[in-house]
Parts: structure tokens; C-alpha cells; sequence
């Protein structure tokens, strides 16, 4: 696991080290460079496979293949015997150089033969070309921008920022996606003129001239098999995924939440293992929200050796510290105790396993249940007293965009300045269970969840390995027939029979709670006054954005609706402390 830079149409070895110095966070164990006259590439290491080789950049025989490679292949083993075989000698025992030798061999499609998490940069002096990839889910990122004749990319933002030509500036456009999803969709940021490489794209820069293109295709076809062939194969990959995964020389370990997925992920992790396994968890101190007992239930069954750490109001503080380095705002309030659970971790572990993709893949969210309602009964809603006074059907009346925004686009055009151009993002009703996961897929997952787990773990110098979001898996998911993930009872069914006989029944049974942090509470504390202080009049006309009668009706409103206007106070709060930090470049050790 790295972090990587570099540019292309200039030279500037102080401007390189500064890139590679700004996310010493991603890779402490090492750094290397790579200069010629118009390309420069870096790379800071944090050693996990291969330690004492494997430094970066690597090169080919000639040396006219140079990588610089952020992530983990996990069929590295096996493409390195096929590479062999074909005539490739390999000076290392890592995965790295294995890219290497399959662009020698491929070229741009060797990425389609990649099972991994993985963000890479690879300079062909052969055809003055630098070509870049990104892994088909996103679990890994990448950044770049062009600015006249000169690009520049990285695995986080602020590495791009030390580029003195590039002024820090508000993209309008992802200012008003962020107010829908409370995230910014790739492949904007929320810097002007700085961009995502979407997942499942490939770059090159060439001659002065950016080009993307996807590699990979993913589509929901599903297939008719018995349900036993379903449950059977997702248990299959998953293990395999898992194993694939336990492959390291640095302590590993796993989250913890007592939930269906990082159960069903340590359960198989202690069958697979001969060694106790390393859990961690987050608990609050408020019980509505504390998942701590279901964790340790399962920690006791497995006997793992497990470990905790309590999140209280006063860790808000830490909040400057999650968006410096999330580089944009993402008002998820779970990057607070995901921030605090990696520093947890690193104390005892490098790598850790985690649940995320299940939901997306198998369907365990409510809105998707939701859907599946709404879909099959919805023509008789009106006639069934029971559904029409449910909040959750209610909510389905709206676009499938504003069930899941922040603000709703009427919302916007009322707080906005500079009113938006409406959302394309629509999904029309009747809602298809496919359809949503396809869009969760595709936006929420890379842009909110892989980005809020990467970004705090490497924060700590701690490698996230998601064992649900190997390709293979989702392939399959994209054939598994709507009924047997989302019921009109329950969430995640074939996931709940795949993990008979390993999880306890009392987990597999438990209906889902989340991960989810009492920021109303908080709102209703001290936080209530820094929040008006920080969206004062004054503040909120110097940044120009919004208009400050509506946000002072969302703080007088807040008292009436705690739960439904602390999301939106969040949201705005998270951007005015990302304004400070990257726009106005303040130092904020804390709220």
C-alpha cells in the first residue's frame, strides 16, 4: 500500500518531495523518485508484502517501463507464473513488479487481468506515454488535473495542491451535487479544474492530450438457478476473497460492528486462520446507538482479541483532522468514529479487513426493501391505510434523488446563490431493486463509503481491504435474481443463508441498525453554538454561496425537527470547515 504523484511537462524535484512529503500518512516505511526531463514520478511505501524488496519506482529489465503502484493484487502469484512462463524474469517477490511485466506484455489491457485494489501510474519511454489506472470499484483513488501543458495526478488532493500554479477554487457544479449527496460524484471534486479518475477507467497522457477510457463492464443479468447454487457460490467466492486477503507480513485484523457482514467476514477469517484474529469496534456512550454488545457477542464466539474504543461528543474536535484528510467535505458522520477506529487499529495491526459492498451488492438497505414494496404494491397503496401512513412508502412519492438527498433540488433552488441546473441523476419510479444497486454501485459506494474508509485508515498508515468488492464477487451479485436478496420482510436473504453454520443465529436473524452517529445530540450540546457561529450572517455572505435567510431558518427550524435538519446543519457545517482548511488555508486543530 502507497500513496503515489507525479507530473508531466516540467521539471520541479522540490515540488515532487513536497508531493510525496504532504502524504507521508500513506506510505512512511519508504519513498522513491523517478526523474527524467518531462516526467517525474513518486511514491511513498507502506511495506506489507515483499518488505525489504519491492521499493518503488520499479522498472523493467530496460528501464524503460517505470511503475508506481498504489494497492494490492491479489492473483499476483498466479499471473506471475503465467508471466514466467511467457519469458518474464522478475527481480522481486511482490506484486508491483508484475504490472510491470504484464504492460510489457498487454499494454493498456493489463489491467483486465488485475484481481486487486489498485491506483497506478506507469511511464513507457518507448511512446512518451504516461498511462494510469484505477481499480474497477474504486477502492483506491486517484486525482488529476491539467493545467495549459503541464498534469499532474495523485492519490490525494492536497499532494496537487503544492503545485504553486494551481490557485484552490470552489467547483459550483460539485458544490451543488455535495448538497445532494453530502458528497461530491466523480468525476468532479470539489476543487475546480481537479478530477477523479473514475473507477474501471484507464488515462493516458500523450503529446499534451488526456484520454479515459473504461476497461470494465459490469451489468445486473440475472440468471435461473436454485437458490442452494446461489447461497453456495457467494459463500465460495467470499472465502476465497477472504484468503486471497489474509496475505501479508504485517499483523492483520478486521472491523467489528456485530452486524450481518463484518460477522460473516471474521467468522470466516477464524475458520481460515490458525492464529486468533485481531477485531476492533467503535462503541457510544448513548445506547440507541451502541452496536458494542452485538460485537462483543460475536468477538466471544470466535474468540478473537478484541478491542474497543468509546465515541463521545468531544470527539467532534477530531473533525478539522477527518476533512484535512478526506481532501473534500463528505458529510457522512461516520467518518468520525471510522477516523478513530483506524487510530485504534494501528496500535495493534497494519492491515484490516472490512464489510463494505455487502449492502450494495445483496440489497440490505431500507430504501431498497422499500423499493421492492412499492414496486409489488404500489398500485394499491391508496386502498391500504397500513401503507400509505408508512414513512418509509412516503418517502418513495418523491424521485429516488430526493428520497436520498440532503437537500431536495427544491431546497437547493431556495438556499443556493447561483441557482443549480437540476440533478440528471433521476431514477423513475416503479423503483427496479437493480436499478438503485446499480447506481449505489456506481456513485455511493466509491464516492462515500471506499473513499471515507480509505482515506481514514491511510490517514494512519492502516491498509483496508474489502473482501466483498473482489470483481469476481460482483459479477456474480449482478446475476442473483432480485428475490433473493431484498424481501418484502427482509434485507440481504441469501447473505443470511450463506452464513448458516458459521455465524451465530441470533446475528443472522438481527435486523439491520447501521452505523450511525448521534450528530442531533450533538447538535442539541455545544455543538449548536459553533454551528451558529459558523454559519453566521457574516460568514456565510463572505463565502457567497448561500443565501443566509434560508440557513438561518434550517438553525431556527433544527429545535422542531432534530433529526431531519441536523443532517442538512451537518452538511453545510462539514463545507464551511473544508472552506477554512483548503480555500482560506487555515490551520484548525479542532472545533
Amino acid at each position: 500500500m502507497c500513496g503515489i504523484i507525479g507530473f508531466a511537462g516540467f521539471m520541479d524535484r522540490v515540488l515532487l518531495k513536497n508531493m510525496a512529503d504532504v502524504i507521508r500518512h500513506r506510505g512512511p516505511d519508504d519513498h522513491g523518485y523517478f526523474f527524467d526531463k518531462n516526467i517525474s514520478l513518486g511514491a511513498r511505501r507502506l511495506s506489507i508484502i515483499d518488505i525489504k524488496g519491492s521499493k518503488q519506482p520499479i522498472y523493467n529489465e530496460n528501464k524503460d517501463i517505470v511503475l508506481v503502484f498504489n494497492g494490492e493484487i491479489y492473483n499476483f502469484q498466479k499471473l506471475r507464473e503465467e508471466l514466467h512462463q511467457l519469458g518474464h524474469n522478475f527481480s522481486t517477490d511482490g506484486d508491483g513488479e508484475v504490472i510491470v511485466h504484464l504492460y510489457e506484455q498487454y499494454g493498456e489491457e493489463c489491467v483486465t487481468k488485475l484481481n486487486g485494489m489498485f491506483a497506478f501510474a506507469i511511464w513507457d519511454a518507448r511512446k512518451k506515454k504516461l498511462f494510469i489506472a484505477r481499480d474497477r470499484l474504486g477502492i483506491k483513488p486517484l486525482y488529476y488535473t491539467q493545467i495549459g501543458n503541464r498534469f499532474l495526478f495523485g492519490s490525494e488532493i492536497k499532494s496537487i495542491l503544492q503545485y504553486r500554479g494551481y490557485k484552490p477554487d470552489t467547483d459550483r457544479n460539485a458544490l451543488s451535487d455535495y448538497l445532494t449527496f453530502r458528497y461530491v460524484p466523480g468525476p468532479l471534486t470539489m476543487f475546480k479544474n481537479i478530477f477523479k479518475l473514475l473507477p474501471c477507467h484507464t488515462l493516458t497522457y500523450q503529446d499534451g492530450k488526456v484520454e479515459t477510457k473504461k476497461y470494465w463492464y459490469f451489468a445486473f443479468n440475472s440468471t435461473n438457478k436454485s437458490e442452494d447454487f446461489y447461497v453456495k457460490t457467494l459463500k465460495n467466492l467470499l472465502e476465497d476473497s477472504i484468503k486471497s486477503r489474509l496475505i501479508s507480513e504485517v499483523p492483520l485484523g478486521a472491523y467489528l460492528s456485530g452486524g450481518l457482514d463484518s460477522s460473516f467476514v471474521v467468522g470466516l477469517m477464524s475458520k481460515i486462520s490458525q492464529e486468533p484474529i485481531n477485531t476492533f469496534t467503535v462503541t457510544f456512550d448513548d445506547i440507541e446507538f451502541n452496536e458494542a454488545p452485538y460485537a462483543k457477542s460475536i468477538a466471544e464466539h470466535f474468540n478473537t482479541n478484541h478491542r474497543s474504543l468509546e465515541v463521545k461528543q468531544k470527539s467532534i474536535n477530531i473533525l478539522p483532522k477527518v476533512i484535512y484528510h478526506m481532501d473534500e467535505p463528505v458529510s457522512d458522520p461516520a467518518t468520525i468514529p471510522t477516523y478513530m477506529m483506524a487510530e485504534l487499529t494501528k496500535k495493534h495491526v497494519t492491515v484490516v479487513l472490512t464489510g463494505e459492498g455487502s449492502d450494495e451488492l445483496f440489497g440490505g438497505y431500507p430504501q431498497y426493501r422499500a423499493a421492492m414494496i412499492d414496486k409489488k404494491l404500489g398500485p394499491f397503496r391508496k386502498i391500504i391505510p397500513k401503507l400509505t401512513k408508512n414513512d418509509l412508502m412516503k418517502r418513495f412519492d418523491q424521485d429516488y434523488t430526493d428520497w436520498i438527498s440532503i437537500f431536495t433540488e427544491k431546497e437547493k433552488q431556495e438556499l443556493l446563490k447561483e441557482k443549480p441546473e437540476k440533478n440528471n441523476t433521476v431514477i423513475q419510479r416503479p423503483y427496479d431493486l437493480n436499478q438503485l444497486l446499480y447506481f449505489d454501485i456506481k456513485q455511493w459506494l466509491p464516492d462515500d463509503l471506499l473513499t471515507k474508509v480509505d482515506k481514514t485508515t491511510m490517514a494512519h498508515s492502516v491498509e483496508a481491504r474489502v473482501p466483498f468488492l473482489d470483481h469476481r464477487m460482483v459479477e456474480f451479485a449482478g446475476t442473483v435474481p432480485p428475490k433473493y436478496k431484498t424481501g418484502m420482510r427482509q434485507e440481504k436473504i441469501i447473505i443470511r443463508k450463506a452464513m448458516q453454520g458459521i455465524v451465530p443465529k441470533e446475528t443472522i436473524n438481527r435486523k439491520k441498525q447501521g452505523f450511525h452517529v448521534p450528530i442531533e445530540k450533538w447538535f442539541q450540546g455545544e455543538l449548536k453554538e459553533v454551528a451558529q457561529n459558523m454559519l453566521s450572517e457574516s460568514v456565510i455572505e463572505k463565502r457567497g454561496y448561500f443565501q443566509y435567510p434560508y440557513v438561518k431558518s434550517l438553525l431556527n427550524k433544527f429545535d422542531s425537527s432534530p433529526k431531519y435538519y441536523s443532517r442538512q446543519l451537518w452538511n453545510l457545517f462539514n463545507l464551511e470547515l473544508w472552506h477554512r482548511i483548503f480555500i482560506d488555508q487555515e490551520k484548525q486543530k479542532k472545533i
